[in-house]
């Protein structure tokens, strides 16, 4: 391994192309964090040469890591991009950039010109019918080859217009700049368009500047960029594994993902074996990582984390049986790998890649569908890596909604009964290991009988007696809406065997229940039947003694956010309904005679009645009757 520092004018300066493989990342650099910046720094050196030339002070841009490649032309120097791609084709856009703005200044008979583009593109000698992108001295990975070929192309064309010996004007040049940005303004642009463009601009006003020093500050800006931004290149050999230096090679960059730390560790390793990494790459992760939905943040409690990397966590914790630390999967993946196939394991990581989409995107009125809607609410995403080896391991379809009933009436019942969550993710790893011996016939038992015998607290698997008690005592609405929605669309999806159904929509027959999962919960509202500021409303009576020996106003207030004073509407009530009477609130309800909590209310509450603790208590029992069949316990799934 060899390390020299180098300015564009002499990494630039030989016949060559480096080239970023197909594995790498697309270009994601952008304004705030690296283009502002750096502009910022070549202005202060560009400055600094107007003032002394060849003494300003050189700006260190970072690291390129190199490997060379073998081609069939000796005087063509051929390398592979190994880190630092972004630099690369930042540094590429600038000095394409600058040449395109000094030629619309008119100065295309500079001979700063002609310097600038012998360090974007390579002598006609050595361009190839076969392969019209070698012209380019830089060649990035493969999404980005389209629109980096196309801004290039433009870029140069727009340049070549007849040049003239007089520097354009200033007040020309704003205005063609205004124009070019409203035009832009309109036009959707890739991350590279945006580039080449923010420093064009930047370029061309820098230029005009000081309109009698239009030519002293091309000669500057052009010094500046071609000899006092420096870079340090790391030549590796052939074996040499990139992973071991990637961490600490992002000075200004984006970091690097753990993803892309593990994919490209992993690709290396096939490389070093004698495989063609290029090729697995096609076969296994090309398509995931052309699909900008992998590269989404996900936030999971405190952290952010693009999606990749969220799916490498799990899949290691699935296949390891250990608790991965959302900060440190490379290691542990580097660990795994350690003398295994690697083309299995690329494989592997494909097909669970995709079961990951398949469970992120259920929908429909699939049986996983309505648990992942409910699984999704209770932000038990510690249960994903069980989930994904459900998803593989090839469990019966009966087997596998056993699977999902234990596991949604064990997070349904947590989070109804507010449980604490911490130190649950311990259990995973015992829960894994008993799947993977039980293997998937016995799933169901495996996963009941793992959670009910734990005995630590964090693994309660609440009873019917405690749900019970917790729906009729306990306000619903300490719960978040989307809990609070989730429950109360959940019991009204459910009605007894043998009643009509609830309006239009798949079915999926339960334990002694037809659920329809089709309800759009987001959208519905959680409403008071007894308004919540009864004090302040003199359509509400004081409530009289009770048997319960409690304060009465003390008791009403407890009672008012539990499930049995809760209605789950599609939109809210009309005014003035939400704090009017009981009477005319039952008149308004009659609108709602659809919804099936409505018509229970309804139906146990006539009009010529009071609704009151009474009603609210009986109401929280039926409910919460309901509930405990939609998420039975242990013994009953």
């Amino acid at each position: 391994m060899e390390a020299n520092v180098e300015s564009a004018a002499t990494l630039f300066a030989d016949p060559g192309q480096y080239a970023i493989p197909i594995y790498q990342r697309p270009y994601v650099w952008g304004e705030e964090k690296q283009w502002r910046p750096l502009w910022k720094d070549i202005k202060r050196v560009a400055e600094g040469e107007l003032g002394k030339p060849g003494g300003a002070p050189d700006h260190f841009l970072g690291a390129l890591v190199f490997q060379d490649q073998r081609h069939d032309n000796d005087d063509f120097h051929a390398r592979r991009v190994i880190d630092g791609q972004q630099r690369l084709i930042t540094l590429q856009l600038i000095l394409t950039a600058a040449t395109v703005a000094l030629k619309e200044a008119n100065l295309g008979n500079h001979s700063v010109v002609d310097d600038l583009v012998e360090l974007i593109e390579n002598p006609s000698v050595h361009v190839y019918a076969s392969s019209p992108h070698l012209k380019f001295k830089v060649w990035p990975t493969v999404g980005d080859q389209e629109q980096f070929d196309k801004v290039m192309q433009e870029a140069m064309e727009r340049g070549n217009g007849p040049a003239s010996d007089t520097p354009a004007q200033p007040q020309s040049l704003r205005a063609h700049l205004a124009r070019r940005r409203a035009a832009a303004a309109s036009d959707p642009q890739t991350r590279i368009e945006r580039a080449y463009e923010f420093f064009r601009d930047r370029f061309a006003q820098w230029i005009v500047g000081v309109p009698q020093d239009i030519e002293t500050r091309a000669d500057a800006l052009a010094a500046a960029l071609r000899f006092k931004i420096k870079v340090v290149v790391i030549d590796l050999g052939f074996t040499d594994d990139p992973n071991v230096i990637f961490a600490s090679l992002n000075a200004r960059g984006t970091p690097l993902f753990q993803w892309d730390l593990a994919k490209n560790h992993l690709l290396h390793q096939h490389r070093v074996d004698g495989g063609d990494d290029e090729g697995l790459h096609s076969r296994h992760f090309k398509s995931l990582e052309l699909n900008s939905w992998w590269r989404q943040d996900v936030k999971q409690g405190r952290l952010t984390t693009p999606r990749l990397e969220v799916f490498l966590r799990y899949w290691l914790t699935m296949r390891t049986r250990t608790l991965i630390a959302a900060e440190g999967t490379f290691q542990p993946f580097q660990e795994y790998v350690l003398g295994r196939d690697t083309n299995a394991l690329a494989a592997d990581l494909e097909r669970v890649a995709r079961k990951y989409d398949e469970l992120e995107h259920a929908t429909g009125g699939s049986t996983l569908a309505c648990f992942v809607a409910r699984w999704h609410v209770t932000q038990a995403h510690l249960m994903t890596p069980v989930l994904l080896w459900l998803l593989t391991e090839e469990v019966p379809v009966p087997e596998f909604e056993r699977c999902l009933t234990a596991l949604e009436s064990f997070l349904v019942r947590r989070m109804i009964c507010r449980l604490d969550s911490t130190g649950l993710n311990k259990d995973i790893p015992s829960l894994l290991r008993a799947l993977q011996n039980n293997r998937a016939p016995k799933a169901a038992d495996t996963i009941i009988d793992e959670i009910k015998n734990r005995s630590s607290a964090h693994a309660e698997w609440p009873s019917d007696e405690r749900l019970l008690e917790v729906l009729v005592w306990d306000p619903l609405t300490k719960l978040t809406k989307a809990r609070q929605r989730m429950v109360l669309a959940a019991i009204e999806a459910a009605t007894p065997t043998g009643a009509p159904q609830l309006g239009p929509g798949p079915a999926v027959k339960g334990q002694g229940l037809s659920l329809r999962v089709d309800i759009p919960i987001e959208k519905q509202n959680v409403e008071h039947v007894l308004p919540e500021k009864w004090r302040d409303l003199r359509e509400w009576s004081e409530p009289p003694q009770n048997e319960l020996d409690e304060d009465p106003n003390e008791l009403r207030d407890q009672l008012i956010g539990t499930i049995g004073n809760l209605v789950l509407l599609q939109h809210d009530f009309r005014s003035p309904a939400p704090n009017s009477s009981w009477v005319v609130k039952r008149a308004a309800l009659q609108e709602f005679d659809d919804h099936a909590l409505v018509r229970d209310l309804l139906a146990h509450a006539p009009a010529d009645d009071d609704w009151d603790e009474h009603k609210i208590l009986d109401r929280s029992e039926r409910l919460a009757e309901i509930a405990i069949k939609i998420w039975p316990p242990p013994d009953k799934i």
